[in-house]
Order: C-alpha cells, then sequence, then structure tokens
C-alpha cells in the first residue's frame, strides 16, 4: 500500500519514480552533478536551494544559459542541469511553457489552512495541469488534516517541521 507521506535524502539523482501514477511524475535532487531533461514531451520545474547553473531551451530551439540563485526557480522541457543544488520534479506527458522566477518572497500571497499562506509561482495554463507552489507555515503550527485531488511534492526550503499523517 503506498503512504500518503513519503521523505526522501537529498542525494543526487532519481529519488522517487511516480511515473504509474494518474499524475505521472518522477522526483529529483541534483547536488552538483550534471543532470539532463530533454524529453519535449515532458515538463521539468527546477527549485534551487544553492545558485544553480542551468542550460533551457528557448520556445526558438535554442540553449540558453541561467544562473539561478537560491530561491530562484523555473520550468522547460529542454532543461541541463550543469552544477548547484536542488529539486528536479519532472511531469511526463505534460508540456507546459517556459517560465522563470524567483526568489521566492519571505511569506506566501494568498490565504491557506489555519493561518497558512500560499503564493502560486508557475501557474497552470488550464484547469487540471500542474503548477508549481510555495507554501509557508507559521511557527508553531499544527495544521487541520486534509487531502489533495492530485500529487504534491514539497521541500522545506528554510525552518523544520514534521509531518504527521
Amino acid at each position: 500500500m503506498k503512504t500518503a507521506f513519503d521523505e526522501f535524502p537529498m542525494r543526487h539523482g532519481l529519488l522517487y519514480d511516480y511515473s504509474h501514477n494518474q499524475f505521472p511524475t518522477k522526483l529529483y535532487a541534483y547536488t552538483g552533478e550534471p543532470m539532463t531533461f530533454h524529453k519535449s514531451e515532458n515538463t521539468v520545474f527546477v527549485y534551487a536551494s544553492a545558485p544553480t547553473e542551468v542550460l533551457v531551451q528557448s520556445p526558438f530551439g535554442d540553449m540558453i544559459p541561467y544562473t539561478l540563485l537560491a530561491g530562484m526557480y523555473l520550468s522547460g522541457s529542454m532543461v541541463r542541469i550543469l552544477s548547484g543544488k536542488g529539486i528536479a520534479i519532472e511531469r511526463l506527458g505534460y508540456s507546459g511553457q517556459f517560465m522563470l522566477g524567483g526568489p521566492i518572497e519571505q511569506k506566501g500571497r494568498l490565504k491557506y489552512i489555519d493561518g497558512c499562506t500560499d503564493s502560486l509561482l508557475i501557474p497552470p495554463v488550464k484547469y487540471g495541469d500542474p503548477c508549481l507552489n510555495a507554501l509557508y507555515f507559521p511557527a508553531g503550527i499544527d495544521q487541520t488534516a486534509h487531502t489533495h485531488p492530485s500529487m504534491r511534492v514539497g521541500m522545506i526550503v528554510s525552518g523544520k517541521g514534521e509531518c504527521v499523517t
């Protein structure tokens, strides 16, 4: 039976393969070594927890170099991570748009459950598409148990916490 929550160490490479899920997804960590995503029918969401050098294919087909500072993020189909540290979430069978943003803010812009806040970093293009959010928990929060209709991947980027299911 699949658990509601899995915890992964921050080690380079594929952390979990959810490709047989209703929302086929692969979760990776990168910790300094190169990593390449090259399938145009998939979209990769990258979050940099340390400065990260990447090459991303533009809508015109050329590979453009970017330096993501800690807290920056991007989405694209053809992505080569050259160095840095962070996570990459590959959504299989979804052709998303190239977007670049960040660094994330200190507090979310939208109200969420039990005093938490949320910011939509990379929005879904249409209903049901994947997206990238930043979720913020106030200190000492004991959030009300709830479920979501789709997959969630999270990374603690500052502070500490515990997920109890």
